[in-house]
């Protein structure tokens, strides 16, 4: 049953990571305009299509294809780069248990101090 419950939270923990994502690239996008000094309507121009068509492409409205990322792309002088991060698991999962496995690592390096005990929490704030 736990195993079921870690799964669905993996499962919602990468559909959240995608869909954070998807909104990190609209954001760069944007940016990737911006810095080229185009307008919106530069950008429409060079797309032939309506500056409202690509404000709604900025906002995320619209279901783009790699074809229309790679255009978008090339109208703003941006360039694309796709990476794939097959078995994914939330980096914060990890984290937490290099964590915790530096806890134990420092529990037993320490077993004979004052410390009787080291928690994560005060690994982190030593750095």
């Amino acid at each position: 049953m736990e195993d079921a419950i870690r799964i669905d939270a993996n499962k919602r923990a990468l559909a959240e990571d995608n869909l954070h994502n998807q909104d990190l690239l609209f954001h760069e996008l944007v940016s990737a305009r911006i810095a080229s000094k185009r307008t919106v309507e530069d950008v429409a121009t060079c797309l032939g299509i309506t500056p409202s068509v690509v404000e709604a492409l900025e906002d995320g409205r619209v279901e783009l294809t790699l074809a229309d990322l790679r255009q978008y792309a090339y109208a703003v002088g941006a360039l694309l780069s796709y990476r794939v991060r097959p078995n994914y698991v939330r980096e914060l999962t990890n984290l937490t248990q290099r964590i915790a496995g530096t806890s134990r690592e420092w529990n037993n390096t320490l077993a004979g101090s004052s410390w009787k005990s080291v928690t994560p929490a005060v690994i982190a704030t030593r750095g």
